[in-house]
C-alpha cells in the first residue's frame, strides 16, 4: 500500500474516532509511514497459521460457557506480544487495573529484552470476572484446554510463569513459590521459571530480590 493511501486511512480512523467520542474534531499526531511500514513488513514474516489459531481461541472463548467465571465475566483476555517469543509470560489471571503492566515490562528490559518483541503474555483462565476475584482449581483446569492449545501454537523457548495459581495451572506442584527459586522445571519440552506476580511484588517490595535473581536466571539460560 502507497504512503498516500496510508495516510487516508490514517486519517480516517482519526475522524471515526472524534465523531464516536464527542463529535469534536481534535488534532492527531501524524501518521509515521516509515515505523509502520517497517511494523507491517516484520509482522509479514510472522507464521500466519499461528495468527490463524489464535483467532480460533479467541472464538472459542468468546463463546465459551464451560466455568463459571463465563456467567459473570466482563472481558476475556487472551493474549498479547509475539507470536515467535522467546518468552511467554503465564500469569494467574487479568486484573482489571492493569497498572502493574508497566511494571512487568520494566523486568523485561531489565534484562535487555523486549517485552513486545520477546515475550508473549496469557492468563491461566481467559475470562476475567467483574470482581477480579481469582480463579479455583476447578475453574483453571476447565479452561486449561484453551492455554494449553495456546502454548502449542506460540511455541515459546521458556515459559515465565507467575503467580502460584499459574504454576499449579501447568502442572507444577509446589507449596510455595519461594520453592522454586532457581530451579528449572518442564512443561512438555518446554523450560519452565517461576516467580511473583507484579501485583504481588508492588504489595510487597521484599519480593522485589527473588524476583530479579530468577530474571538474571532466564538472561543467562536465554544466553
Amino acid at each position: 500500500m502507497s504512503k498516500n493511501n496510508f495516510e487516508r486511512f490514517w486519517n480516517l480512523l482519526n475522524n471515526f474516532e472524534d465523531s464516536i467520542i464527542d463529535g469534536i474534531k481534535k488534532e492527531h499526531k501524524s501518521f509515521d509511514f516509515f515505523y509502520s511500514q517497517q511494523n507491517i513488513e516484520k509482522e509479514s514474516k510472522i507464521d500466519k497459521n499461528k495468527i490463524d489459531e489464535i483467532l480460533k481461541i479467541e472464538d472459542a472463548v468468546d463463546n465459551c460457557e464451560i466455568c463459571s467465571i463465563s456467567e459473570k465475566k466482563c472481558k476475556n483476555f487472551i493474549g498479547k506480544g509475539s507470536l515467535n517469543p522467546k518468552i511467554m509470560i503465564i500469569q494467574t489471571y487479568d486484573y482489571l487495573d492493569n497498572s502493574y503492566i508497566d511494571f512487568l515490562k520494566k523486568w523485561i528490559e531489565g534484562i535487555n529484552l523486549s517485552f513486545s518483541d520477546d515475550c508473549y503474555l496469557a492468563n491461566i483462565v481467559k475470562c476475567v470476572s467483574k470482581d477480579s476475584i481469582p480463579p479455583s482449581k476447578d475453574e483453571i483446569n476447565e479452561c486449561f484446554s484453551y492455554l494449553k492449545y495456546q502454548i502449542d501454537v506460540v511455541n515459546p523457548r521458556i515459559i515465565f510463569a507467575l503467580g502460584k495459581r499459574a504454576i499449579n495451572g501447568l502442572g507444577i506442584d509446589l507449596k510455595s513459590i519461594e520453592d522454586a527459586r532457581g530451579k528449572i522445571f518442564k512443561y512438555k519440552d518446554i523450560d519452565v521459571f517461576c516467580s511473583y506476580h507484579p501485583a504481588e511484588v508492588l504489595q510487597n517490595s521484599s519480593l522485589k530480590r527473588p524476583v530479579w535473581e530468577e530474571l538474571k536466571n532466564i538472561k543467562a539460560f536465554l544466553g
